[in-house]
């Protein structure tokens, strides 16, 4: 179409398919390096970092929640530090028994006192305690340094795949109605990214490789699993993301999302298969 001096009108670019890109980068610059770091440590220095994550999470989930006032986050913060702080510096058992005791206490104040704590918000207290005490106790155990770098390996190695090769490629949607932007392909591209992380991990550590790959598959697919729950959670909740402290990324739940699920997984797996990636 000619515009006022007959100059035929270029048409708009395409908006990149990677805008969001660097942001991503950046703060993954900034992310990993120090999560390597609290990896290598180990013991209270990991643990006060899992504990103080999980409850920042639990924050931001009075968000998808729809917590109507800041009491009602707190309790949901108040009983997800309650059963991680046991875990972590008191004792493993007790922590595990305050978990089911903390929701009943939260199921009976909803019910009971009338607070605006949804079913989403009980739930999820539990979702991310499950993945915090997983957490700590695979660092804990023996071989947890590399049941660890397995699950970071495996669990960025997804995402990024899915990120790029959903881009590029495209086709069909996987859960349009939960995640719009999500393709059958970008799953498809992290299974294999998540496969060849965790190959070249076991190649380059000595360890074996297709126990590995195996696990790895089920972490990518866990992974999946935890990114399109909470992207059903938003949309329950009406909103884009559930924080802002990340740029690129908004909230920690967004960034952990995958790691929520796919912990306990690989945990489970370490538990049936008695031990750490050496012994697989």
């Amino acid at each position: 179409m000619a515009n006022a001096n007959g100059v035929m009108a270029q048409p708009p670019e395409p908006a990149s398919k990677f805008r969001d890109l660097v942001p991503r980068i950046a703060s993954a610059a900034v992310m990993l390096p120090a999560a390597g770091f609290l990896i290598w440590h180990g013991g209270q220095a990991f643990a006060v970092a899992v504990v103080v994550i999980c409850g920042w999470m639990a924050w931001e989930l009075g968000l998808l929640a729809q917590a109507a006032t800041v009491i009602d986050k707190l309790l949901l913060v108040g009983a997800e530090l309650l059963p991680l702080a046991l875990v972590a510096f008191v004792a493993f058992d007790q922590g595990l028994i305050a978990v089911p005791v903390a929701i009943a206490v939260l199921a009976g104040i909803r019910f009971g006192l009338g607070r605006s704590l949804s079913w989403i918000g009980i739930a999820g207290v539990a979702y991310i305690a499950a993945a915090g005490i997983a957490a700590i106790w695979m660092r804990q155990a023996d071989g947890g340094g590399d049941l660890w770098i397995l699950l970071l390996l495996v669990v960025v190695a997804s995402d990024v795949s899915a990120y790029i090769v959903g881009r590029i490629v495209g086709g069909p949607k996987l859960a349009p109605a939960i995640s719009p932007k999500k393709t059958w392909s970008g799953s498809i591209g992290a299974l294999a990214g998540s496969a060849s992380a965790a190959a070249l991990f076991g190649m380059t550590a000595s360890l074996p490789i297709i126990p590995m790959v195996a696990a790895a598959l089920l972490v990518s697919v866990a992974s999946q699993m935890g990114d399109l729950l909470e992207s059903w959670a938003k949309r329950q909740a009406g909103v884009k993301d559930s924080g802002s402290i990340i740029p690129g990324h908004g909230g920690a739940l967004d960034r952990l999302d995958g790691f929520l699920f796919a912990t306990p997984i690989l945990a489970c797996i370490a538990l049936a298969a008695g031990g750490p990636p050496a012994t697989w």
